[in-house]
């Protein structure tokens, strides 16, 4: 009986506990794992869309030294095409360095997502199994109690039945 009270504790709680924890879990990983897939991947518009944040600081930095020259009015000469030319290429290269120097990082915490996906699933497979295997047991180990409750029942009806024959008058009837 205790196992039964224990199984059904496991599936009522401690199941749709560990699903909604689990699930949770799960999309955060997989938001984390589509994440350095992009990172990852090669493709230089998904890439550009994850660095976004970092590639706009970038741009923001250009864009803010750009507006200092036109406020100073050196934009148009003065001896700035240069600068100007050497501060676009700098910005690239922040945005190059940005892009491509993530990826075997993104590649390493790809991998570690996956592997620890894994581990959860053979996890969850083995504590599957260890209920199953513990409802079993518990269910053997039960046949026992149940044999004696049985028999103890029958021995009690067995009794009742005979003290109630012996209070009959048998030879009266």
């Amino acid at each position: 009986m205790n196992s039964y009270q224990n199984l059904n504790s496991l599936f009522n709680f401690g199941i749709n506990s560990a699903k909604s924890s689990s699930a949770a879990g799960n999309a955060n990983q997989d938001q984390a794992a589509g994440y350095f897939a992009k990172l990852a991947s090669g493709n230089r518009p998904a890439m550009m869309q994850a660095i976004a944040p970092e590639t706009t600081a970038i741009n923001q930095t250009g864009d803010a030294q750009r507006r200092n020259q036109n406020a100073s009015g050196t934009a148009r000469g003065g001896g700035v095409a240069g600068a100007n030319q050497q501060a676009e290429t700098d910005r690239m290269t922040q945005v190059n360095n940005a892009l491509f120097g993530v990826q075997p990082a993104a590649a390493k915490e790809q991998a570690d997502i996956g592997g620890r996906q894994v581990g959860q699933a053979l996890e969850s497979q083995n504590l599957s199994t260890a209920a199953a295997e513990n409802n079993l047991f518990g269910s053997i180990k039960s046949r026992p109690d149940s044999q004696k409750i049985n028999q103890d029942t029958v021995g009690s009806i067995a009794s009742f039945v005979g003290n109630i024959a012996d209070v009959i008058p048998w030879n009266k009837l």
